[in-house]
């Protein structure tokens, strides 16, 4: 429940993250759904799990914060890119 966040809050915070860590300058570039997905995309005005029933039913609660998450994950390809010598670009 605390970690709800649009799309461009999350590139924000991917951005923040690599930038901390890399001290890499990052760019986000916003491109219209559509011109990916094709012209029958339709976004869905609010996808936000629900996670009360998993929580009374399993008693299930989330562990990490949106930004532990994003961390892990960019310490991950940072690991492969080194180990590895794997090399990729978002265009």
């Amino acid at each position: 429940p605390n970690n709800r966040k649009t799309i461009y809050q999350l590139a924000k915070i991917v951005e923040e993250r690599i930038m901390t860590k890399l001290r890499q300058e990052v760019e986000i570039i916003n491109v219209d759904p559509k011109e990916i997905h094709g012209e029958l995309f339709s976004g869905a005005i609010d996808k936000i799990a629900h996670i009360k029933k998993i929580q009374t039913k399993l008693g299930w609660m989330p562990k990490y914060s949106i930004e532990e998450t994003i961390d892990t994950v960019i310490d991950y390809w940072l690991e492969r890119i080194v180990n590895e010598k794997y090399y990729f670009k978002v265009i």
